[in-house]
Order: structure tokens, then C-alpha cells, then sequence
């Protein structure tokens, strides 16, 4: 016997609208088993006291009963909702840090439709079964309950930018709004026997309300960041952070930083990002490019590599990104820069943008 749900009549149309249902047996490691199956309109479900068999899959025998108890019409006004709050825990993940280790992962979360980056959690360090913090899903990002897919990957956290892909799920918008399990499947390991790479359990999804206002925009940011596992043809180089706005007729150079002496793995002192006219776009909109570039004591400079990044992904959390080499194709191994924070600055703090 099932807890009493709500079915909103305004998301499954008229009496004739024809619903499927599938039942079944629940397992530890996402593999879930169909029990049955049946299909039938939404004025059949809605008589008090009907007895529907479910049907096997490929047979025409009968796997069992659904038993419509009761059938309560109650007026639900439509609440004004700004998007989802998420709570997330994985269980069975993959192990991807070698033997005797486990792995390090975040959550990334994108619009199927637009591949937008909607959400990037925090990494959680040598866990299997890692529980992230609940976060919040814009409605207008997400879109509608029923039109839009989402799909959620698993990675494991790597210092040099290159972090492993453990699995992912695609799910629809309504999805979202009650508790599930997904399994988390890896394309690269598809096979007879594979199952999947762990599962992703949503512990609770509650609405949230639409802001009260459309959030100011941020005129400069002050940043801290650092470098690591620097690749380079100098034994060991002495690196410094360019920082570029794209614009339309280029890119302008907006920050230099001071040069971090003989290291791979550099850290930089906290500088202050200012904008100018691009600060009023949605963040989405604004591409920023940080390179990174060795000079010796003859001032002979070297590219290391560069990451070319929306704005809005800096923001997130985990934002580690691998350096594509400047020569060598994008997989070489150049290391990665990490935005450790970026927070609005004080206004007494933006210095002027260039104008180009």
C-alpha cells in the first residue's frame, strides 16, 4: 500500500488523456526490475475502487493489481515557484583514484536542450557514497515541468583539470520534484555485464519562491587563484596570470599578475576583476580567458596554456579547469588553473577597464 499522492489535473490534460504506469521491485544498485505495466485514461484511474491488472512485459499474462483505494478532488491553487531545492547523495560509486583509494566527486548539472552548465557542486575527497550540500535549480534555467531534459554527471575531482568521468543520468524537469533513484551510466563502459557506475539518489526536492527582485549586477569581482601541475618545456617555470575580456571586435586585456618564482604550482595574490560595461550582461553572456605564461630573468616569455570561461562557470564551485596547451592540441598535460574565490568587490576596489 502507497502513501496518498497528488496528480495536478492542469499537467495531465482532460479525462481522455491516456497515462502509463510501471511498477517496480526496488534495488540496493539502481537495477531496478519491472514487475508489470498498463496503460489506461485518466478517468479509468479516477474511479474510486478500480481493479487494473498489470501485464508482464512482452506476454499478455497478468504480473498483479493496481487497486484504486480512493479518489479525492481537492482545489490546489498553482504556488508561484522560482525553481527547486536539491538534496543529492550517490551510493556504489565507481573508484577511480587507483587501488586501494576511492574517488573524489562533484555533481555537474546541464540543460540537455541548451547545454547550458546549470549547477556544479562541491567535490567531496575519497568517498564512495558522498552526500552534497542542497542547492537550488532555477525554474527559468530548467524550464517547465514537463518539456525540458536534464542531465546530471558524476565526476571525480582531479588537481590538474582533467577529472574522470564516472557516470550520468538524463532526467525530464518533473522528475525533479519527487524522490528518486538514477543509475549513473559511463558510455566508455557499456558491456553485457555492466550495470552501471553507482547511483544518485534525490533525498528531498522542495519549490522555492521567485526572488523578490532581479539580483543587482556586479560591476568587479576580487579573485583568488592558483596553478597546478603546470606542464612547460622549462624545467621549472616561473608563471604569471593574464586575464582577458572577450569584446566583440577581440579581447582586452583586463589583469596581469605578479610572476609566482620557480613553480608548477603557482599562487597568486587576490586581484580585483573589473568589468565595465560587460558587468550589466547575464553572466552567461561574459567570456573571460586566463593564461598563463613563464618568464625567465632575461624576460623571455613562454605560454604554459589557457582556459577560455563563461563568467558563470568561474562562479560555480569546483571550478578547476584544464589548461589547453598553447601548442601540442588540447590534450596536452599543462595542469589547471583553480578559481579558489571570486566575490563581488567593494566599490572603493574597481579599478578602470581598458577600453581596447
Amino acid at each position: 500500500t502507497w502513501k496518498q499522492f497528488d496528480l495536478p489535473l492542469a499537467l495531465l490534460g482532460g479525462p481522455n488523456t491516456l497515462l502509463g504506469i510501471q511498477c517496480y521491485d526496488w534495488d540496493k544498485d539502481g537495477g531496478h526490475d519491472l514487475i508489470g505495466f498498463l496503460s489506461l485514461e485518466l478517468k479509468k484511474l479516477a474511479e474510486q475502487g478500480a481493479r487494473i491488472p498489470f501485464m508482464k512485459l512482452n506476454s499478455k499474462s497478468s504480473s498483479g493489481t493496481l487497486c484504486v483505494d480512493s479518489v479525492q478532488y481537492r482545489y490546489l491553487p498553482l504556488p508561484l515557484i522560482g525553481g527547486y531545492q536539491i538534496t543529492m547523495q550517490g551510493a556504489g560509486l565507481d573508484a577511480k583514484d587507483g587501488p586501494g583509494k576511492k574517488s573524489d566527486p562533484f555533481i555537474e548539472v546541464t540543460n540537455t536542450t541548451t547545454g547550458m552548465i546549470i549547477y556544479r557542486s562541491e567535490f567531496i575527497k575519497q568517498t564512495l557514497s558522498p552526500s552534497w550540500e542542497p542547492f537550488v535549480l532555477p525554474l527559468h534555467e530548467i524550464g517547465t515541468l514537463l518539456n525540458n531534459d536534464i542531465t546530471f554527471n558524476c565526476y571525480d575531482w582531479d588537481e590538474d583539470g582533467t577529472h574522470d568521468l564516472i557516470g550520468g543520468f538524463t532526467c525530464n524537469s518533473a522528475e525533479l520534484t519527487f524522490q528518486g533513484q538514477f543509475p549513473l551510466i559511463n558510455p566508455a563502459k557499456k558491456k553485457p555485464m555492466y550495470k552501471n557506475s553507482g547511483v544518485i539518489n534525490i533525498v528531498s526536492s522542495r519549490d522555492v519562491p521567485p526572488p523578490p527582485s532581479p539580483p543587482p549586477f556586479v560591476a568587479a569581482y576580487t579573485v583568488k587563484c592558483s596553478g597546478a601541475k603546470l606542464g612547460s618545456p622549462i624545467t621549472t617555470p616561473s608563471p604569471f596570470l593574464e586575464v582577458h575580456l572577450e569584446i566583440p571586435t577581440g579581447a582586452i586585456l583586463i589583469h596581469r599578475t605578479e610572476i609566482a618564482s620557480a613553480t608548477r604550482s603557482p599562487s597568486f595574490s587576490p586581484f580585483v576583476l573589473s568589468l565595465g560595461a560587460a558587468a550589466s550582461s547575464p553572466p552567461q553572456l561574459v567570456t573571460l580567458i586566463f593564461s598563463l605564461v613563464s618568464q625567465d630573468s632575461n624576460g623571455v616569455q613562454v605560454p604554459l596554456g589557457k582556459t577560455r570561461q563563461t563568467l558563470r562557470n568561474l562562479l560555480m564551485k569546483t571550478a578547476y579547469f584544464k589548461l589547453q596547451a598553447s601548442s601540442g592540441g588540447a590534450d596536452s598535460p599543462n595542469g589547471a588553473i583553480y578559481i579558489e574565490s571570486m566575490l563581488p568587490a567593494q566599490p572603493n576596489q574597481i579599478p578602470p577597464v581598458p577600453l581596447g
